[in-house]
């Protein structure tokens, strides 16, 4: 584990885990486990993100949104990116359901400023590596989004866009989780609701207007949050 969270260590240790705490970010962590892999023929490596498995269960998101809405293709969806694995699995859906789909729904990968991996990777075309995250976000932490998953989001008919947020934008989505909808969320989560209000009355397709839009917000990131952390996290960003 990255960025030790004694919520997150504790919960693991209950079903009889042994922890190894390494690195201060994602990517360090990630260098251990393969580390341990190579020297030890009885455990196994498991991707976070960069995995076609992971991105085909997470497209039957888009199974059920198609169910929700009757088989209309939403204008936009907007999703928190980390390594990618949840974005991948968005696009691979969408070119499951078809043209209509494919063509006419619009993608936003939502980052914070300091974990801005994705909207590097769009802005060169191609996969750029952060020197560090810089972000209370850290399930967002990838230093570098994966191959597959960028040229995924470049070939993306209906396009897909970067929308950054500070850290105190995403904690601000939080808050409006909770308060309107009394969802408990983390950082990550609100980055992707933060994105689609700053967005606002700039959101037009076409000639739709904004009241028009049918935006979808996948509201992905509750296991790492609690009380404690919630007040740590609005302190940190002087809420």
């Amino acid at each position: 584990l990255c960025s030790p969270c004694e919520m997150m260590i504790d919960r693991i240790r209950k079903h009889g885990a042994e922890v190894i705490v390494h690195g201060s970010i994602w990517n360090e962590a990630d260098e251990k486990a393969r580390e341990v892999v190579e020297h030890d023929e009885g455990v196994a490596y498991v991707p976070p993100y960069d995995d076609e498995l992971l991105w085909m269960g997470h497209s039957t998101m888009i199974d059920e949104l198609y169910k929700q809405l009757n088989g209309i293709a939403p204008d936009v969806i907007v999703a928190s990116v980390g390594g990618g694995g949840l974005l991948a699995g968005i696009l691979i859906g969408l070119e499951r359901r078809g043209v209509d789909w494919l063509e006419n729904t619009r993608v936003i990968a939502a980052e914070t400023e300091g974990t801005a991996s994705m909207h590097e990777a769009l802005k060169s075309g191609k996969p750029v590596k952060l020197e560090k995250i810089a972000s209370i976000a850290s399930s967002l932490g990838a230093l570098q989004v994966c191959d597959g998953v960028l040229k995924m989001a470049l070939n993306h008919p209906a396009g897909t866009y970067s929308v950054l947020v500070s850290d105190k934008e995403a904690m601000e989505g939080c808050m409006l989780l909770l308060n309107e909808h009394r969802i408990l969320c983390e950082p990550a989560c609100g980055a992707a609701v933060a994105a689609c209000r700053k967005l606002g009355k700039s959101m037009s397709i076409d000639s739709k207007r904004q009241e028009e839009l049918t935006v979808v917000i996948i509201v992905c990131g509750g296991g790492n949050i609690s009380y404690d952390l919630l007040r740590y996290y609005l302190h940190s960003v002087g809420l």
